[in-house]
């Protein structure tokens, strides 16, 4: 076994001092094996915290470090690592957009379009015409994959997406999720209502979304996925 620990974690933006990690990284451990006295490790521990508790403790972790953490704890430090970059991108493209200066109104010229609507999330997230539009649950099971999916939600800071096909009218769902796996499953309203993206973004229904079969769109997913892993 390979232990780590101890120490300052780069990607998560802070010291470690209580925790420790292993995984298997030796393929012949009967060849390489080291027999350490406990005592012993227990002195290099000591002395291992003694020499990084005055870094430790005057470090405060950064935005970045404490979003890598929580996406780590949901996967691993590299399904983190990619979650990370991708995100980093966005937030390249939201600077972009903030800096740009729109044009200034004629004075005392009516706008000729009304303000756009706010996003449906939140209370607001499901509508009664969104309602009406889907069947109970189990009612597709005879359809599989070439059921509708009717409604889509999303969140503008991270890669996942819920495709509902079935709805028992109060709380659960039916449909295709995408988000670290492309797969069908039941997820609930009230998790969608309250939950949160990484940058504190809330999960929003997507007001332009035409009806696609569970097949059809999992197929599409599936594809983007093999299209990053290559590119």
């Amino acid at each position: 076994m390979t232990f780590y620990g101890l120490g300052y974690h780069e990607h998560s933006d802070r010291w470690l001092t209580e925790e420790w990690f292993w995984y298997q990284a030796n393929v012949f451990p009967n060849m390489t094996q080291q027999i350490i006295d406990k005592e012993k490790i227990k002195e290099m521990v000591r002395q291992r915290l003694e020499s990084i508790s005055p870094y430790a403790s005057q470090h405060n972790q950064s935005r970045r470090g404490k979003v890598f953490y929580m996406l780590a704890d949901l996967t691993d430090d590299d399904g983190a690592l990619a979650e990370i970059e991708d995100l980093e991108s966005l937030d390249d493209w939201i600077f972009d957009v903030d800096q740009m200066v729109p044009p200034e109104e004629p004075p005392d010229m009516p706008l000729e379009e009304p303000p756009a609507e706010p996003p449906p999330k939140g209370k607001n997230l499901l509508d009664q015409a969104s309602i009406e539009k889907l069947p109970p649950l189990y009612s597709n099971e005879e359809k599989g994959l070439d059921a509708l999916a009717q409604v889509k939600f999303f969140t503008l800071d991270s890669n996942w997406t819920w495709y509902a096909s079935e709805f028992d009218g109060e709380d659960t769902f039916f449909g295709l999720v995408s988000g670290f796996e492309v797969e069908l499953g039941y997820f609930s309203l009230k998790e969608l209502q309250e939950v949160k993206g990484p940058l504190g973004l809330q999960i929003e229904r997507d007001m332009h979304f035409e009806a696609k079969t569970l097949k059809e769109l999992r197929e599409w997913h599936q594809q983007q996925s093999n299209d990053k892993l290559i590119f």
